[in-house]
């Protein structure tokens, strides 16, 4: 029962991994165990049914492949060469990192480690150059270094006998406006006051002889400056054996990429030395500071430590700036009146966290991932310093290959504490990605048609090719990457086709309705014509179904693509239109007339007998309804007609043609035309004259009467402009006056 549950479990278990892994898609030896994020195995049994590459889980199932043909490579490790602590190699340097070199063989994907360990060794070579800010506010801090020349050295000797130190100044870019000659003193953006020198008499008497500069503005040219300390290599005195620390000091802030615009300077810095008489020269006035990219650049590159002395006021900005800079910090500085100098505990910290704190750098290309533990590389260096009490420096390098490496051969790459890139563990990486049984060809085997060779169980074609001769290759360039290039011809994939699959059956398909899309072109089915097979090749179509004598678009139009394109209207300035170019504007009584026959049959018999009858194989939708359904069809294209019969009444009746059907609506009720009454007709038409004889009377005397008043207004006013007496002579007042003997008013 318990053996039964297992194997229930597995092959459950199978079946889950092989649907979730995509190792099923490779169909090669070496793409299959070359897949880095999934681990896959690969079987090279003959004859095998199954899918050849399959999760690693497979690799013990029997049923899937025996075991013996299974190719699952494991990573090889070996160190080749062990270098002791402080010892010197055939060229003099010292050793200080250990394994010297070491071989490893991994596949892609599979992370393989190795212990690094690291010891500083004492009296590592040390150069030290001191690049000042040479503006007057900087006096103070100027004196302070001239003041600690010695001190400086002495505090150095103790850590190592070979240090050389050097000196610089810096100020501005001489060109308005961020200088003015004529009201300030000398601006030069860099001097190289003192090479590399191991004489601390030099230095001290070169130190105190500096003078003071002084610019415009408050950002300065140690971008500039820095950039020259860097690339002037020779002028400098840099070893290339020696640690190599810049301590730059301001207190002011920088100016970068872009500044130089303010003063007409638009060439971009070259990053080339350009000092003449230890002086930056002409150059400095025709080419743009540096960007912080470029610096970080050749400080990596060069294996520079920079540290950037600065006070309190300008001290963000720098630590800005140093967390843009590989292995750059920033520092404060005190000003006398507040305490003791820290310029020698910078640079002691400084020498003493390069000599004893460990950060690594590869070469490793972008697809190869290294990682540390501890990460010494991160801001926190725990366990990553070497003391007194724990000299060396333990650290786990773990290394995963993403992908193949170019060209499928081993690359040797280098390990190195930043800053000494001639020390360092030579890594000989190995990604394992071609097959064991794919390097070496066997005879022409019957399972490949005795036509190609059987390497890992796949069949490879005889052929001078070496690319895509695989007969199982899917994807391949011979064959457009649209099918299999198998032993010289292409299997194209389905929806390709030609010689070498370069036809896109795909593309013509959406313009191919009626075929099949191949080689490009479109082979149409029977009755549809090329070159897209969109058009039918009868004109059946453009027939309408009700047409008596099956005219085409019925003799009103052209039968295009199994469409009717319509005529105009002889002697009118319309065309006819419809899907058969039936319709016009004169039309609808034509059409009445035609139906009105078939019609009547059906308002009297069987729709049946009426189709025999009149419109014999033709597809007709008859409807008898009463006179408010009728009204109510609301069918926009639907025509009115009406068929009169010998006792005077009609049979209404509605038309339509839609999905090439006749669509008659006919009225069950007849039109009943209305009886006129006589008498109401004559009595209308007489009082209809009357009143209009009236009308036309009174009209008559209202306008004679306003022509008489307009004419004797003229004649009158004509006799008094002439002088004439206009009164009536004859005219008596009708009204006569009595006066009354006995009245006697009142007082």
């Amino acid at each position: 029962m318990f053996r039964l549950t297992k194997v229930t479990v597995l092959m459950i278990y199978f079946c889950f991994a092989s649907g979730t892994s995509i190792c099923g898609q490779f169909k090669t030896c070496s793409s299959c165990i070359s897949y880095a994020s999934e681990r896959c195995v690969w079987c090279s049994e003959a004859e095998t049914k199954h899918t050849r590459c399959q999760p690693e889980i497979f690799a013990s199932d029997q049923t899937w492949c025996n075991s013996s043909f299974i190719y699952n490579p494991k990573f090889e490790k070996f160190e080749e060469q062990h270098v002791p602590y402080q010892s010197v190699d055939d060229h003099g340097r010292k050793t200080i990192v250990t394994p010297g070199h070491i071989k490893i063989k991994v596949r892609p994907g599979v992370p393989v480690d190795f212990k690094m360990l690291y010891k500083p060794i004492e009296h590592f070579p040390l150069d030290v150059y001191f690049l000042m800010d040479n503006s007057y506010t900087m006096r103070q801090f100027q004196n302070e270094l001239k003041s600690q020349a010695i001190n400086i050295l002495k505090e150095l000797s103790a850590f190592t006998k070979n240090v050389r130190l050097g000196f610089g100044t810096f100020v501005e870019k001489p060109v308005y406006p961020y200088y003015d000659k004529n009201r300030y003193q000398k601006s030069i953006p860099f001097e190289n006051v003192l090479s590399l020198t191991a004489d601390i008499s030099k230095l001290n008497n070169t130190v105190r002889q500096i003078d003071f500069g002084s610019n415009f503005d408050d950002q300065e040219a140690g971008l500039d400056a820095l950039m020259q300390v860097m690339t002037c290599t020779k002028e400098i005195g840099w070893r290339t054996e020696a640690r190599r620390i810049i301590v730059l000091f301001t207190d002011a802030p920088y100016h970068s990429m872009g500044d130089g615009k303010m003063i007409g300077i638009l060439k971009p810095n070259d990053m080339e030395c350009h000092l003449k008489d230890n002086i930056y020269d002409d150059t400095a006035t025709t080419q743009d500071y540096p960007s912080v990219s470029q610096i970080n650049k050749v400080a990596t590159e060069r294996n520079f430590k920079i540290i950037f002395a600065t006070i309190e006021r300008v001290s963000e900005v720098y630590k800005e700036l140093s967390n843009a800079i590989l292995g750059s910090e920033t520092a404060i500085l005190i000003k006398k009146e507040e305490g003791e100098s820290n310029i020698v505990p910078i640079i002691k910290t400084a020498y003493l966290e390069a000599e004893s704190v460990v950060r690594l750098v590869s070469d490793f290309p972008s697809s190869v991932n290294v990682k540390y533990s501890p990460d010494c590389n991160e801001i926190e260096k725990k366990n990553c310093r070497s003391t007194h009490l724990n000299p060396i420096v333990e650290i786990n390098v773990t290394i995963v290959a993403g992908s193949c490496l170019d060209g499928n051969s081993s690359r040797v790459f280098k390990i190195s504490p930043h800053g000494l890139h001639d020390i360092h563990v030579g890594v000989e990486l190995e990604v394992d990605c071609q097959c064991e049984c794919e390097k070496v060809k066997k005879e022409k085997s019957p399972v490949c048609f005795n036509a190609a060779y059987l390497l890992c169980g796949v069949c490879i074609c005889d052929s001078d090719s070496k690319e895509s001769n695989v007969a199982e290759d899917l994807e391949s360039p011979h064959c457009r990457y649209h099918g299999q290039y198998v032993c010289g011809r292409c299997i194209c994939k389905p929806g390709y086709s030609g010689d070498t699959c370069e036809y896109d059956d795909n593309l013509c398909m959406s313009n191919c309705k009626k075929g099949t899309c191949y080689m490009g072109k479109c082979n149409c089915q029977e009755g549809w014509s090329p070159p897209n097979c969109m058009c039918p090749v009868s004109n059946k179509d453009c027939i309408a179904p009700w047409s008596d004598e099956n005219e085409v678009c019925f003799g009103n139009g052209e039968c295009k693509c199994g469409e009717c394109s319509c005529d105009k209207v002889s002697g009118k300035n319309e065309s006819y239109f419809g899907t058969f170019c039936d319709l016009c504007t004169d039309c609808a009584a034509k059409y009445c007339k035609k139906y009105e026959d078939y019609v009547y049959c059906n308002y009297l018999n069987e729709k049946a007998f009426c189709d025999q009858s009149f419109l014999s194989g033709k597809d007709t939708v008859v409807k008898i309804v009463n006179s408010t359904e009728i009204i109510n069809d609301n069918i926009q294209k639907a025509t009115w007609c009406a068929k009169l019969l010998d006792n005077g009444t009609s049979i209404v009746f509605k038309y339509h043609h839609e999905d090439n059907k006749l669509f008659l609506t006919i009225q069950k009720e007849k039109q009943i035309p209305p009886k006129a009454n006589l008498y109401i007709v004559v009595g209308s038409v007489i009082s209809a004259i009357v009143l209009i004889g009236l009308l036309t009377l009174i009209g008559w005397k209202v306008l004679t009467d306003i022509y008489d008043q307009r004419e004797y207004r003229k004649v009158e006013e004509a006799a008094k402009a002439a002088g004439f007496d206009v009164s009536n002579p004859c005219y008596e007042n009708p009204t006569t006056e009595f006066p009354n003997p006995s009245y006697r008013p009142t007082k």
